[in-house]
């Protein structure tokens, strides 16, 4: 599912797993991902979806947990 990758906003970088998740929220208005490893690309993907209230940054690696164990 591809290699390890970075996803920056807000001046911030966090580094994550195949497979993670990270939502960012609506007050950032620049996200830019990264691959670590040239010869093994990350892939990551954008999802937008509308929220109420302010959820706070969260990371979510339970999926390569699941995965990977």
């Amino acid at each position: 599912m591809g290699g390890e990758g970075t996803v920056d906003f807000r001046e911030e970088r966090h580094r994550l797993d195949p497979l993670d998740c990270l939502y960012v929220g609506p007050e950032n208005p620049s996200v830019e991902f990264h691959s670590e490893n040239l010869s093994n690309l990350a892939k990551c993907y954008l999802v937008s979806i509308l929220v109420e209230g302010d959820i706070p940054r969260q990371l979510s690696p339970v999926m390569s947990q699941t995965v990977y164990g």
